[in-house]
């Protein structure tokens, strides 16, 4: 999950080498393999209990997709704005540092071991499973997903910047 909101200093950290693969999905995808699960619980039924993993099946080193996605929002060219690199036995120091002297909490501390883990180790996985069993290929391509995502973020960010009025006229309501 990408949270398409503007960077915050704490997100410009970037974790990790970028040598580390991760698959992403686009929730169009998600929904299609749903669709054909369904068809074969109810045409087969030898499916029951299976699970199924299930991707676009394209992975790329792990900040290739935020730093795309960044990019396209237009917030990689703001001023002051800039990614600092750092390794993640650096970042696991100063997140148990920042515990032990209190200055973290769950609420208030974005950078922790969590996103330390995930942005920094390799998650890729088979999904030819999906793909012989169910028939699922990716529909939406990993570039057109973030095009689409990107598209709907301006249009929210657009709504929000809308007097009631605007919004009016604009939307025919």
């Amino acid at each position: 999950v990408m949270s398409m909101s503007t960077p915050s200093k704490a997100v410009s950290l970037e974790i990790g080498d970028n040598s580390n693969l991760a698959d992403w999905v686009y929730v169009d995808n998600v929904a299609h393999a749903h669709v054909l699960a369904a068809y074969r619980l109810l045409s087969q039924r030898n499916i029951d209990g299976e699970t199924f993993l299930i991707t676009n099946d394209e992975p790329r080193p792990f900040w290739d997709v935020p730093k795309t996605i960044w990019l396209q929002l237009g917030y990689l060219e703001a001023d002051g704005w800039r990614i600092t690199r750092i390794s993640p036995t650096l970042a696991t120091y100063l997140v148990g540092l920042g515990q032990m002297i209190g200055l973290t909490s769950r609420e208030f501390c974005v950078l922790q071991q969590y996103y330390i883990t995930c942005s920094s180790t390799p998650h890729w996985y088979d999904i030819s499973k999906a793909k012989s069993v169910l028939g699922y290929t990716p529909l939406v391509s990993l570039d057109e997903g973030i095009r689409r995502a990107v598209e709907v973020s301006q249009f929210i960010r657009e709504l929000n910047t809308c007097s009631p009025i605007h919004l009016s006229i604009n939307s025919g309501i």
